[in-house]
């Protein structure tokens, strides 16, 4: 099924997706019933509204899958935000041992 976006034609739905960065399953499953147009057009909004960056200017799709690259949990990058930190201090500084009960007792 051939698809046009934005002036652009695409032989499918598929490939659009593809070159749009969004996934074929969003569209297919979130949006079911939408016309494709205006699928992309409310995911590619969304996308916007929720792309960050890393202090290097990396983007990510979210702050948790930004976490996850800077291998710290998630709640951790969370908390040390919400406690001023910069966001390079944040991503960057090693998670410590875990607070609490040690293994041995």
């Amino acid at each position: 099924m051939q698809v046009t976006y934005k002036g652009r034609k695409y032989r499918s739905i598929s490939l659009a997706c593809d070159f749009l960065g969004i996934s074929p399953v969003t569209v297919c499953v979130r949006y079911k019933g939408v016309p494709v147009e205006q699928a992309f057009d409310r995911i590619l909004e969304n996308k916007r509204k929720n792309n960050c960056t890393d202090h290097l200017e990396y983007g990510f799709e979210s702050k948790r899958a930004m976490a996850k690259f800077y291998n710290i949990p998630y709640e951790t990058l969370l908390f040390r935000l919400k406690s001023h930190w910069d966001l390079e201090r944040a991503l960057t500084t090693p998670v410590g041992k875990p607070r609490g009960k040690s293994a041995n007792g």
